[in-house]
């Protein structure tokens, strides 16, 4: 049974779920602009754009995050610093990783019609029994944009992964909020057990 640990956090005005407008219209799926897979800061790795029927996402691979070299984060090295001396000195080793990725949404739908985020990943290639499964999770967090550069938190989310028998996955969002027209940005880690590295995320919207 999967394992849920949500938390409501401060929200403008209160949101309904997927409404009817949002529900009628089936959704084309479309490539976000990636611009640094490496981003640090606040800087985000990505944009999106959500419309009627039109949906975006963004995957960034373990293979991206965690290895060294050309395009890559660094993150494995920057986990072990972490762990020993903190996030400060982290950072200053290795500059190119930030764990969490960031992503930015410009929602633009009709009046009465919403948008909803979710963050899927597939952990299978690093866990390979229930144990290690039920010890890594992944995380979400939703912000709404509310001008000159402020960020509102509305929704945060953990979820335990699951082990299906075979593979260990997990989709995290469900229970946020759908949300109107605007400017949002999605945050997401996904954290395995008793391995150093972090997981491959997709991270869409519709």
């Amino acid at each position: 049974m999967r394992t849920l640990l949500l938390g409501l956090l401060v929200s403008g005005c209160a949101m309904d779920a997927h409404d009817a407008a949002s529900d009628e219209v089936a959704t084309t799926a479309q490539d976000s602009t990636v611009l640094n897979n490496c981003a640090v800061g606040n800087a985000v790795n990505a944009t999106g754009t959500i419309s009627v029927g039109v949906g975006d996402s963004y995957t960034r691979s373990d293979l991206t995050m965690d290895l060294i070299g050309t395009n890559r984060c660094d993150c494995i090295d920057w986990q072990g610093v972490y762990d020993v001396d903190g996030e400060a000195a982290a950072n200053a080793a290795y500059p190119t990783c930030r764990p969490d990725a960031f992503v930015n949404f410009t929602v633009s739908k009709p009046l009465g019609a919403t948008a909803h985020f979710q963050v899927f990943s597939e952990m299978t290639d690093h866990i390979h029994n229930a144990t290690d499964c039920s010890h890594s999770n992944l995380h979400m967090e939703l912000w709404k944009s509310t001008g000159r550069g402020i960020w509102q938190r509305l929704w945060t989310g953990t979820q335990t992964a699951y082990w299906d028998g075979y593979r260990c996955f997990q989709t995290v969002g469900e229970a946020s909020p759908s949300v109107a027209s605007g400017l949002y940005r999605v945050k997401a880690v996904g954290t395995f057990a008793n391995e150093q590295g972090y997981s491959t995320i997709t991270i869409s919207g519709s």
